[in-house]
């Protein structure tokens, strides 16, 4: 999984043992890195300002991150019955969308992402989604 900082500075990755890392675009070299989960990071994405990051991972875990360029903090962390396969928010930040393997898109929204709206959406897996404006 990738994302890119808002600034493009940076590039975020996550990994097969379960972390996050940020790498910088000059000499890419790591700036930050987290263990994120106990296992495979399915899906990750920056929220539009750039400031917070969601992962989702194997271990059925979507965690939220705050990200100020250079250390990853933990915020929050949703635990699913299905894998979730894909991420992205919503143009304004409130919300984050996520693609489970249960055939479901879900809506996380609230402070804590504890509200949630679940959409039966496909036949298989969700493996893709996205926001259109």
């Amino acid at each position: 999984a990738l994302s890119w900082t808002q600034d493009n500075r940076a590039l975020l990755s996550g990994s097969l043992d379960g972390n996050i890392l940020a790498w910088s675009i000059d000499g890419f070299r790591i700036i930050a890195r987290s263990r994120a989960h106990n296992r495979a990071i399915n899906a990750m994405a920056l929220s539009p300002d750039g400031s917070t990051l969601a992962t989702a991972g194997a271990d059925l875990k979507v965690r939220i991150w705050t990200f100020n360029g250079s250390a990853f903090k933990d915020s929050a962390i949703i635990v699913n019955e299905k894998p979730i396969n894909c991420l992205t928010w919503s143009k304004d930040g409130k919300a984050l969308a996520a693609g489970s393997s249960d055939k479901n898109i879900v809506f996380y929204t609230g402070m804590d992402y504890a509200s949630k709206t679940v959409i039966k959406a496909h036949d298989g897996s969700v493996t893709a989604i996205a926001i259109i404006p």
